[in-house]
């Protein structure tokens, strides 16, 4: 449910060539009590488009625990989609081991270990074998070894 709504309103922003660039667990909404029945993206504060001038579009913005590499400027390589899916990953992975991946006692710490420390995936305990090859493939810290949110969409919403 909460993959399915942050794709959605994702993909409906990079349709309007919108980027979020700051996904995290306090920009999303949920309905209170148990099950989970409604998720919302919020915040488009620090939202940019395309048609920004280069020198504001690109501009570091964020939260360091959510960033992908290129989003905190590590890289040298535009912000694209992909930036935003690398942060719900982030979010995804929180919910399901209670913490985010990457922890540390300072920003630059934080930052380093999106660029060189391994996900231990372990910690969460849960086996999806159809898919694991296919994460070791999709994983990485270059956002063109990411897919795009229309790749993740459910099979029956693509066009």
């Amino acid at each position: 449910m909460l993959a399915r709504a942050l794709l959605t309103s994702l993909s409906a922003a990079h349709g309007h060539e919108v980027l979020h660039r700051d996904v995290k667990p306090a920009n999303v909404i949920v309905n209170e009590g148990t099950p989970l029945r409604k998720a919302t993206l919020i915040d488009f504060g620090l939202a940019r488009t395309n048609r920004l001038d280069a020198s504001t579009r690109n501009q570091w913005v964020g939260t360091a625990q959510y960033l992908s590499p290129e989003g905190a400027g590590l890289l040298d390589q535009e912000v694209t989609e992909c930036s935003d899916l690398y942060s719900v990953g982030i979010v995804l992975f929180e919910c399901l081991a209670g913490r985010p991946p990457f922890q540390g006692a300072s920003v630059g710490e934080v930052l380093r270990q999106h660029m060189t420390a391994p996900v231990r995936i372990a910690m969460i305990a849960i086996v999806f074998p159809s898919v694991a090859g296919s994460a070791k493939k999709q994983r990485g810290t270059h956002a063109s070894r990411r897919p795009s949110v229309g790749l993740l969409r459910p099979r029956s919403n693509r066009d």
